[in-house]
């Protein structure tokens, strides 16, 4: 059987669906109330096919040394279009937020200290863990000058804006966390261009002195990253969506039960006969995702409680998925024994460590993700905003 099989992404799928419903039943956890629910229940499901894309990354690592794309068109699709809806969510919420600016002004300063804290702690925490992990890997000696190694940490602690080098001396270090920091570049020059973009196309007020630190920050990001187009797009076709669903008819259209099935259309189209077409690829997500913004749950599968508990730990996931995989291959295995898994023992391997992937997103929720969002409410509500436009827009 090929190691590529639809059938083991189901099986993954599956079982982790079935240990949340076992959670909801259990009243142990209550998703949070959401303005976007179909939005929230499909994040959980995209950083899920992240983990799933990796996973068969790693399994050409071990049987080649190389970390490379799988030969299968889905699980190199389950990678890289969860990503581009990322992009075209965090468009969305964003252009939400400039064309109500008029109505309710951005405070810009809150803004960034929500977007730091909502972001920040949890990959501070992940990058102790790599740190930890390469220290383990360099049997706990110093293999090059503290000095530079101080500066490959402080690159990797910015996000990786400025690069992802080895530390210490430690080869692929970027498989720890399965290289998945790349796609922050994008989420902070989203972030720092938006006022730049609610200047000139909503006449957003801001500071001159921050617009200029902006721009700044802005050009620099282009400058120490190569910036594709095609994820660019991505990201104007979420704000796209926000004025889409604000015609009536197309809102009725969308969430009809006939689109669910042009969904579905268009999801295939994106795995076999438009794969490496950008353009097309934009076009087909832009329908599935403009359609899930307007309101379709496919069948109420997004509008589930299961879906949405997911959802809720999406940035966990993501984030740790890679140090997880990393962990039970190359620690509780052994990188040898991980060499020579048949197929289906190496999935077995994967549908273990996605049960410890969530146990983990979980507990990073509650005991990292939401203590930082309180810190940045605290902060805001001290210092920038009153109780009263505090707010968020968030999904």
């Amino acid at each position: 059987m090929s190691p590529f099989n639809s059938i083991f992404a189901l099986s993954s799928l599956g079982i982790v669906l079935g240990i949340l419903l076992l959670i909801q039943r259990s009243s142990v956890l209550v998703p949070a109330q959401v303005k976007y629910v179909t939005i929230e229940g499909l994040r959980g499901y995209l950083a899920f096919f992240v983990f799933l894309h990796h996973a068969t990354f790693w399994y050409v690592y071990l049987h080649t040394g190389k970390w490379a794309v799988p030969d299968s068109d889905l699980y190199i699709q389950l990678g890289k279009i969860s990503v581009v809806v990322f992009f075209m969510i965090t468009g969305f919420l964003f252009f939400l937020k400039l064309s109500e600016s008029r109505e309710k002004p951005i405070h810009w300063p809150a803004f960034f200290v929500s977007r730091f804290f909502r972001l920040a702690p949890l990959y501070v925490f992940t990058m102790l863990v790599m740190i930890g992990i390469v220290a383990v890997r360099s049997d706990f000696t110093l293999r090059e000058s503290p000095s530079l190694i101080a500066t490959e940490i402080i690159q990797w602690l910015g996000f990786s804006i400025y690069g992802i080098p080895n530390i210490n001396g430690v080869e692929n270090t970027f498989l720890i966390t399965a290289g998945v920091t790349w796609s922050l570049v994008y989420e902070w020059l989203f972030y720092f261009s938006l006022p730049l973009i609610g200047i000139v196309f909503y006449r957003t007020r801001v500071n001159p002195v921050l617009f200029f630190i902006l721009l700044g920050i802005v050009v620099s990001i282009f400058y120490n990253n190569l910036i594709f187009n095609y994820y660019l797009l991505t990201f104007l076709a979420g704000g796209l969506a926000v004025y889409l669903i604000r015609i009536p008819r197309l809102v009725a259209l969308a969430s009809s039960q006939p689109a669910s099935f042009v969904i579905l259309g268009c999801l295939t189209l994106l795995v076999y006969p438009f794969k490496g077409n950008d353009s097309m690829e934009i076009v087909c997500t832009t329908i599935v995702f403009t359609s899930i913004a307007a309101g379709n749950s496919l069948w109420g599968i997004l509008k589930a409680t299961t879906s949405r508990l997911l959802g809720q730990v999406t940035y966990s996931i993501y984030l740790l998925h890679g140090i997880v995989l990393y962990t039970v291959f190359m620690f509780v295995i052994g990188e040898e024994k991980a060499q020579q898994l048949g197929v289906i023992e190496f999935w077995l391997v994967v549908i273990g460590a996605s049960i410890l992937l969530i146990a983990v997103s979980f507990l990073s929720y509650r005991y990292i993700e939401q203590p930082g969002t309180r810190v940045a409410a605290k902060i805001n509500g001290r210092f920038f905003l009153s109780a009263k436009n505090g707010k968020s827009t968030d999904v």
